[in-house]
């Protein structure tokens, strides 16, 4: 659905299954995936179909950054793609990427369901490093700062090198990054709870945590 800031509808757009990642714009233009293997790129002013791209798996949420497109999908790849919707590479993890990723520079953070926390050079291809939580993530990234949440909602505390100055377990909200830490919270099963760095202690709420 696209709704103008007084909550009438402007078009909707039609694809057949979920959608169920953020949508990402950029010059005009609006990008999303769907659960029926597709990524799309539509007019963002009038909803029509610009192209689309076949995956061959769900499609997770979307960031743009530097007028590339970057997005993960249910069979474990994180995908970059230009805006005339070419592949430019996917790199393979070893579970769901169920995440958006955040880009900084040439570096991609992102989780997967394979429990690793990735940092990638989005240029070559080449892993910098990787951290496993023990758990799996499933929430995007977001700048300044780098947090997520995971399946037992505990937050961890990187360094952007990977290294890990305090412990936490499956990723499933939004990573937030500084230029020095990494932050990371996880899913508590009996309760939802977001590790505070800076007071060193837990804070009770649902939600992404944006620190």
């Amino acid at each position: 659905y696209a709704l103008s800031a007084i909550g009438e509808l402007i078009y909707r757009f039609f694809c057949g299954d979920r959608i169920r990642g953020s949508c990402a714009t950029k010059d005009g233009r609006t990008y999303f995936g769907s659960y029926n293997g597709h990524f799309y790129c539509i007019d963002s002013a009038t909803g029509k179909l610009i192209w689309k791209r076949h995956i061959g798996s769900p499609v997770a949420a979307c960031n743009v950054k530097d007028g590339i497109i970057f997005f993960g999908d249910y069979q474990s790849a994180l995908h970059a793609i230009e805006p005339n919707g070419q592949e430019l590479w996917n790199f393979r993890t070893g579970g769901m990427v169920g995440t958006s990723p955040v880009v900084k520079g040439h570096v991609a953070y992102f989780g997967s369901y394979d429990t690793h926390l990735y940092a990638l050079d989005t240029t070559t291809l080449k892993l910098l490093w990787k951290f496993q939580t023990g758990f799996s993530f499933q929430s995007p990234v977001h700048l300044p700062r780098v947090s997520t949440l995971s399946s037992n909602r505990t937050i961890l505390d990187f360094r952007p090198v990977g290294q890990k100055t305090f412990s936490g377990y499956k990723l499933s909200t939004p990573i937030n990054l500084d230029k020095n830490s990494l932050y990371a919270p996880v899913m508590h099963y009996a309760s939802d709870s977001l590790y505070d760095s800076k007071k060193k202690k837990d804070r009770l709420g649902g939600g992404p945590p944006f620190l």
